[in-house]
């Protein structure tokens, strides 16, 4: 599968990390990021594994989410493409997630 993250998903990113240098130190969030990206690297080779975003799915596009901590991962796949369109903190509420 070929990997496309939406802006979307490149601002809630940057938001997050953002958010985490508040409270942890660099090589943390460094950690963290990695670990997102793990999943996504993972999600690449096993794309159905993920639960169907019930915030989503009214959209009808079958967005799925994986979660990481208490980061969500929302993603599609799309024949050959795996798009992120979102990392959410799912501590947040629901109706502020991305499509």
């Amino acid at each position: 599968m070929k990997l496309v993250v939406a802006d979307s998903a490149w601002r809630s990113l940057a938001m997050l990390t953002d958010h985490w240098s508040d409270f942890k130190t660099h090589e943390s969030i460094v950690q963290r990021v990695d670990e997102l990206w793990d999943a996504v690297d993972w999600l690449l080779e096993h794309p159905t594994a993920g639960q169907f975003e019930d915030n989503m799915e009214d959209l009808g596009l079958g967005h799925r989410r994986w979660i990481v901590q208490e980061i969500k991962i929302v993603y599609r796949s799309i024949g050959p493409i795996l798009l992120v369109t979102d990392f959410f903190d799912s501590r947040q509420d629901p109706s502020r997630m991305k499509g």
